[in-house]
């Protein structure tokens, strides 16, 4: 793990409960640090956090993907009203942790990084929108990058389907008829079996208050409409990469 933070007491702290989960840690002051060990040293996942001096969080990670180095990447932020949107809407990482840290989120991310996925089956997604033409584009992109995929239109057949499908991650669109895409995330997340199922919402716009209530919500991100099939199919994989709940939602 590289972990690069320019606040030495908090890097201290994160770098010795990593060490204690077992993992070898490098340690970066800042975002020039951190791109020159990992372009000399084997690393799995960069931790970084956005405000550094010398080089940015944001011009580190596209310093390593200039350069195709294609490692994991986690967001380590204090500043989510500032940067949430850009944080949410991002499709190069996979996943951000607010802090103050809660460490048990950051040792699930790390697990879902480095386990394998599944037992070789296709991942499966469930997608709920009340529109017809977005459920068509999401089916049609998802399938063709290998998914498994089960449409929804109604807001309510979302809690019973997902207990039955057993979904790897879940697309909600945030507005809905019935149940909005917040209230149903609500929902999942007082439920043990879905508490930690990857969740992204599809959504027209943004706005401090959906950043906040989704941060709240442990969301994986925003897809904001329209978007591309390279978005969808990425952005995906980019959060089921860093869950640790692949292997479906038990219920």
């Amino acid at each position: 793990v590289l972990l690069a933070e320019d606040d030495l007491e908090v890097r201290a702290l994160v770098a010795e409960i990593l060490r204690g989960e077992g993992y070898v840690v490098e340690e970066a002051a800042d975002g020039q640090e951190a791109l020159q060990i990992a372009m000399g040293k084997p690393i799995d996942v960069v931790i970084a956090d956005l405000m550094m001096p010398r080089m940015t969080g944001w011009q580190l990670l596209a310093a390593l993907r200039k350069r195709r180095i294609d490692i994991p990447f986690i967001i380590l932020t204090g500043h989510m009203t500032e940067e949430g949107e850009k944080v949410l809407t991002s499709s190069d990482i996979v996943g951000f942790l607010s802090k103050p840290i809660v460490f048990d989120e950051m040792k699930k991310m790390l697990r879902g990084v480095f386990e394998a996925p599944t037992d070789g089956r296709e991942l499966r997604v469930l997608a709920a929108d009340d529109n017809g033409q977005t459920r068509i584009m999401v089916e049609k992109y998802l399938k063709n990058a290998g998914f498994e995929v089960k449409l929804l239109e109604h807001s309510a057949d979302i809690l019973p389907t997902t207990g039955l499908f057993k979904p790897d991650l879940m697309l909600l669109d945030l507005v809905m008829p019935g149940m909005n895409g917040f209230e149903v995330c609500e929902q999942l997340r007082a439920n043990a079996a879905t508490a930690d199922l990857p969740i992204i919402l599809l959504t027209g716009k943004s706005s401090p208050a959906y950043i906040k209530r989704a941060v709240a919500l442990r969301v994986s991100g925003y897809i904001v409409k329209p978007f591309t099939s390279e978005l969808l199919v990425t952005r995906v994989r980019r959060a089921l990469q860093g869950s640790a709940q692949r292997g479906g939602a038990t219920g």
